[in-house]
């Protein structure tokens, strides 16, 4: 071939999409290693908008300055996986999308994301990656519309996999040089292997690959607490402005107790005078001092002493490559948890109105921290020790430090007020709320009556069993005589399971509501409710309502978060035996005894388990849960009653 022929010839050749393809990858080949890192870029190049963040505007990493070391990680070979254990607000997220989008001009190479639910990548997909990447790397777009979708975005020097969890295909078609797994700790778990340790399978022959992998913990022992485990242990010290020693910001030394006044805690001033209190030289940090000093902060490895360990209590060394960070919102720069926010919705959750539920959910949203499970048996021993009137011996310390064992009498002791439907004994005190609640099985139902002080402490004073939902007429007009009155009480409202047999239960309660009579001339309040799994309306919540119909008419359903509620009435009410208390009477059937212990807690599977053959029924059980399900909804009414005669 002649030198004339082959000039000729690479002429034709210049200006074909076959010679674009081929200088683009020559040039992305010949591309050297870049050294800017990936916020500054970003500073420059992204632009959020109204979906990508509640504040449009360019990207500023000054308002969350702990993702910078995240977003230098591609320039450190050295590192291969990346691990963040956050809170809710703390931008980690963003700054991880950060490096998808520098990518194709600076470090281009297959890159998968993946999150938690088809549903949910979508929606990533679609308003915060394609845009800024069709945005920001346009001239490495092809063409072709379909090498833009929200499953992938083929460009001319990568491919971008944007994935759900659940989704094989993505872990076994290509090779990635960066992985991100964000909201790790929902991912779906496929025949006992996490999307972790596939993601790991889909690097092992890529010299320069970098795993990321984010979320907000749940229990302690759950994969992104392992992860961390594994890692640096890195947290995020900054400067107090008053001694310049470097600390980390806990909740525990928020400060807000000159807001409670005699009342109680006054939360428009816990919102607005809440301070940090440094742990070092104990004097105040204002929060309009925080951005500065997290803007001064560096990220240092856990000290080995101080390291956290998994469940099991072995002590885990940092692996070589394995960056673990976490971080909580007390750094957060938005309005929404700042200081006095975070320290109202810490006394809500944990003082005003604690539950389990919500101390978790505020322990793993807003301080990026596992929760950590107890095991609990509930024994009949436990049972026992909540009726009222029972003495014990007690360790009580005096003024100078001695302490002497002392016997107590906890409560003062009642009896039921009905026992076989029979009245049996009067009321001790005049409630404030008569409140029933009936578990529905097949063939018949049990029900519970309790009766609620203002205070919120609950006295069990009636249970049993019904044929079926006619002799609900019976308890809807008995009578509760009070000590001392003349006058009774009755039951003001309740809820009926309709777990089972939901149109019977439905009707029932939609004919009491509707049905007039001489005691309850309004009707009669009996709603229908139901136990279930985790919902997104919850949020640290134990109870929602849902819109249902029966026969063209719509009706209200409470319903509860199983799992809560039972750690409610199992931990919090029966095994701490927390104020406000539950007491139960001195003749409590036997029956009773058994079906509060009937069901157990497995921490490997984090649920309680209930096993009827092997250990009977748990009606009651249910029955106590569905009274602490209404308490959510009546708390508030209950300091104002009972109303005067």
């Amino acid at each position: 071939m002649s030198d004339l022929f082959s000039v000729a010839q690479a002429k034709q050749f210049i200006g074909t999409p076959e010679s674009d393809f081929l200088l683009d990858l020559v040039a992305s080949v010949m591309q050297t290693q870049p050294t800017e890192p990936v916020w500054k870029w970003a500073e420059r190049h992204v632009w959020l908008d109204e979906k990508m963040s509640a504040k449009p505007g360019q990207y500023n990493s000054s308002f969350t300055p702990w993702t910078r070391e995240w977003q230098e990680l591609p320039l450190r070979p050295e590192v291969r996986e990346g691990v963040f254990m956050k809170s809710s607000r703390t931008g980690v997220s963003e700054a991880a999308l950060n490096i998808l989008r520098w990518m194709p001009d600076n470090w281009p190479g297959n890159a998968l994301y993946s999150i938690n639910s088809d549903k949910k990548a979508r929606e990533v997909g679609e308003r915060r990656i394609l845009p800024s990447v069709q945005k920001i790397a346009g001239a490495q777009m092809t063409d072709d519309e379909n090498d833009a979708t929200l499953s992938r975005i083929s460009l001319k020097n990568m491919d971008i996999m944007i994935s759900g969890s659940g989704s094989d295909g993505p872990f076994m078609e290509i090779w990635y040089r960066l992985i991100i797994l964000d909201e790790l700790e929902k991912h779906i778990v496929s025949q006992g292997t996490t999307t972790y340790d596939r993601a790991k399978s889909r690097q092992t022959d890529v010299t320069d690959g970098l795993l990321l992998a984010l979320s907000k913990p749940e229990d302690a022992g759950g994969v992104i607490d392992l992860k961390y485990i594994n890692g640096t242990q890195k947290k995020f010290l900054v400067p107090c402005p008053r001694c310049d020693q470097r600390i980390e910001f806990l909740t525990k030394f928020l400060v807000a107790n000159h807001c409670k006044e005699d009342s109680g805690w006054n939360l428009q001033r816990v919102v607005a005078e809440t301070y940090y209190q440094c742990q070092l030289c104990q004097q105040p940090i204002h929060e309009h001092e925080k951005r500065a000093m997290v803007n001064a902060g560096v990220w240092v490895p856990t000290p080995e002493a101080q390291r956290r360990r998994p469940p099991n209590g072995n002590y885990v060394p940092p692996e070589p490559g394995v960056e673990s960070y976490q971080i909580s919102d007390l750094y957060s720069l938005f309005e929404r948890v700042n200081w006095g926010n975070l320290m109202k919705m810490w006394l809500q959750s944990n003082v005003i109105n604690p539950t389990e539920e919500a101390k978790k959910y505020f322990r793993m949203n807003h301080e990026g921290m596992p929760w950590e499970n107890e095991t609990y048996s509930i024994t009949k021993e436990t049972v026992q020790a909540l009726q009222a009137g029972r003495v014990e011996e007690q360790m009580i310390k005096a003024a100078d430090g001695t302490e002497s064992r002392v016997r107590v009498q906890l409560g003062e002791s009642f009896r039921l007020a009905y026992r076989h439907g029979q009245f049996s004994s009067p009321l001790p005190f005049r409630p404030a709320m008569l409140f029933v609640t009936i578990d529905k099985q097949w063939d018949h139902l049990k029900y519970m009556v309790c009766a609620w002080n203002s205070d919120a402490e609950n006295f069990l004073v009636d249970l049993g069993r019904l044929s079926d939902e006619d002799q609900l007429n019976d308890l809807r007009t008995r009578p509760y005589y009070v000590a001392g009155r003349s006058q009774p009480e009755y039951i003001f409202s309740g809820l009926l399971d309709s777990g089972h047999r939901r149109d019977e239960v439905y009707r029932a309660c939609i004919k009491h509501q509707t049905t007039a009579c001489a005691i309850h001339p309004a009707g009669w309040q009996l709603h229908p409710c139901r136990g279930e799994g985790k919902h997104e309306e919850y949020r640290g919540r134990l109870s929602r309502l849902m819109t249902d119909y029966i026969d063209g008419q719509e009706i209200a359903v409470r319903m509860f978060f199983d799992h809560g509620l039972k750690n409610e009435i199992y931990i919090g009410q029966m095994q701490k035996r927390k104020a406000p208390r539950l007491w139960l009477p001195l003749d409590y059937p036997a029956e009773l005894e058994n079906e509060l212990t009937a069901e157990i807690y497995d921490k490997s599977a984090n649920k309680w388990v209930h096993e009827k053959i092997k250990r009977g029924p748990n009606d009651w059980g249910d029955c106590l849960k569905y009274q602490y399900g209404g308490l959510q909804e009546f708390r508030e009414e209950l300091k104002s009653l009972p109303l005067p005669d």
